[in-house]
């Protein structure tokens, strides 16, 4: 068996010896480190290109997946541009040795308040407490909700989380948002003393992402769903069955959400006193 086909076998990385109790002999497994097929990670470590940087990182440094990196594999949207793997490793490891502790372009957390393995969304999102925002946070939060992988009462559980943050997530959290957009809208929208109901359902048209004070439909549109053809003219659709029936709809994208959010508020705030005013 080639060290290619044992790596596969593993999931992607393996000590030297663990090559060697499947008949490899380090000849062989240089020759494979030569030709590129194989990397060698650390001295001793050896891993497919391409391979999954959390097992990589798993074998090469003895630590798990912890913060926003454990929340991406359990599903969970984060609008954090921290791409760096996050790692948690036990709180009685020594750093005096290079080789067995990850280099700087992983993020270390020390296990501590937090199991090493955290597995349940609840724990996942604790420990992203020290490098996400509340809001970040409250974007799991609702999508763990909505995906059914905690329930509201969890939020008090975690630890790593401040007393305050908690009871904020608690106060705003909702778990009928779909998408880390719907989060960010929802609360902007309320902050500014709008009634924002999520998904509420208009006879004709279909649920709607926010009826705003009764009078005016949000949409927020995410990158990859709406710019399909047969989604856009779906919404096309619903726009117009939803402005028949006597709902103004406003639709805003990515960029408008996270990158204007003010200016989403100050537009809808405008086109819900326009429908106050010709209602009276």
């Amino acid at each position: 068996m080639s060290p290619e086909r044992v790596l596969a076998l593993v999931g992607g990385a393996a000590t030297r010896k663990q090559l060697r109790e499947h008949g490899l002999s380090d000849g062989r497994i240089a020759g494979s480190t030569a030709a590129g097929t194989v990397v060698r990670v650390r001295r001793g470590i050896y891993a497919l290109p391409g391979a999954d940087p959390v097992e990589v990182a798993r074998v090469a440094w003895r630590c798990e997946p912890t913060c926003v990196t454990a929340a991406r594999r359990l599903g969970l949207p984060t609008s954090s541009r921290d791409d760096r793997l996050h790692v948690a490793v036990a709180s009685d490891r020594s750093s005096a040795r290079p080789n067995a502790w990850p280099p700087r372009s992983i993020v270390v957390h020390m296990s501590g308040a937090i199991p090493l393995r955290v597995v349940g969304a609840a724990d996942v999102i604790d420990s992203t407490a020290r490098c996400v925002s509340r809001m970040e946070q409250l974007e799991m939060v609702d999508a763990a909700l909505n995906m059914g992988l905690m329930l509201e009462g969890d939020i008090g559980g975690m630890r790593l989380t401040s007393a305050r943050t908690r009871r904020w997530l608690a106060r705003h959290c909702d778990g009928r948002s779909q998408s880390l957009l719907e989060t960010r809208t929802r609360f902007a929208l309320r902050a500014a003393g709008l009634r924002a109901q999520p998904q509420v359902p208009i006879p004709g048209v279909g649920r709607v992402d926010f009826l705003i004070d009764g009078k005016v439909v949000v949409e927020t549109d995410g990158r990859a769903t709406h710019a399909l053809s047969a989604a856009f003219d779906t919404d096309r659709r619903r726009d117009r069955a939803a402005l028949i029936a006597g709902y103004p709809v406003m639709r805003f994208g990515y960029a408008d959400v996270m990158g204007d959010i003010d200016g989403v508020v100050e537009q809808v705030v405008a086109v819900v006193r326009a429908a106050r005013a010709a209602s009276r």
